[in-house]
């Protein structure tokens, strides 16, 4: 199992480079709803239907996962430890979900490959 951040997300929905990684993992990944609210207000940002878009990612098989507190006290932790990364409340959820179900983080962020967590954290591209 792999948590997707935005990034990743984002490579499908628009067919940038690295989509094949991220929908080879598709099927069995998880999406924090953060997460899902980046990606959504990207594409109307893009003038992309995100209706669409968010139907599309279901279409992937990706489950998408409420926001619980112990991943917001998770978030608030992190950017302590890393203050000097800048990493998105988003970026956070997404490190503290899959701290949560010790999995794999899957993204093009260079900046998450640089916090020591638990988990691996791999770039797609």
């Amino acid at each position: 199992m792999t948590v997707l951040d935005s990034s990743a997300v984002l490579a499908v929905a628009f067919g940038e480079t690295g989509a094949s990684a991220v929908l080879s993992v598709a099927p069995s990944a998880l999406l924090s709803a953060a997460n899902l609210a980046e990606v959504l207000t990207v594409a109307e940002r893009k003038n992309v239907d995100s209706d669409k878009v968010f139907h599309e990612i279901l279409g992937l098989g990706v489950t998408i996962v409420p926001v619980t507190d112990s991943q917001a006290i998770m978030a608030a932790k992190l950017w302590l430890l890393a203050r000097s990364l800048n990493l998105s409340l988003g970026d956070r959820i997404c490190l503290a979900l899959a701290i949560e179900r010790n999995v794999e983080v899957l993204t093009s962020d260079r900046e998450m490959t640089r916090i020591a967590v638990a988990v691996p954290v791999t770039l797609f591209r």
